[in-house]
């Protein structure tokens, strides 16, 4: 909503899609690449809080690992590798349809490195589909 409905986020994507071209239309590329920092900054504090809340405790390593799975979520959601658009709502699917395939590893008992492999599996049958609907 704030990207597609906004000025801040038309010329915040403006930046993102090609700085030069912003640049030359008049955007002042310091002042929003600030706000947009410290607007992740906050939604960052955000997640802390309630990372804090919901384990009652803190610990800088606390989503490391997740990595993967994020990707994963993204590249399922629609995002391309290489670059591009995606969208909120297939991010939040990918990582929807990520959790289920972790949530089912685990209830069918199997072993914690199998997840990943799947995971991995996942990604790479994600692009291999997108880059042959590209073609199509």
């Amino acid at each position: 909503m704030l990207l597609s409905h906004t000025p801040f986020g038309w010329r915040a994507q403006a930046i993102g899609s090609n700085t030069q071209a912003a640049r030359f239309s008049g955007i002042p590329l310091q002042r929003y690449r600030i706000v947009a920092m410290t607007l992740m900054g906050f939604v960052a504090a955000i997640a802390g809080v309630m990372e804090l809340a919901f384990l009652q405790s803190g610990s800088p390593t606390t989503g490391q690992g997740y990595e993967l799975y994020v990707i994963a979520s993204a590249v399922i959601g629609g995002t391309a590798l290489t670059g591009g658009s995606g969208s909120v709502v297939g991010g939040v699917l990918g990582a929807l349809l990520i959790a289920v395939i972790r949530n089912g590893l685990v209830l069918l008992e199997f072993s914690a490195y199998w997840s990943t492999i799947v995971t991995g599996v996942v990604i790479i049958a994600a692009v291999a589909i997108g880059g042959w609907v590209k073609r199509q």
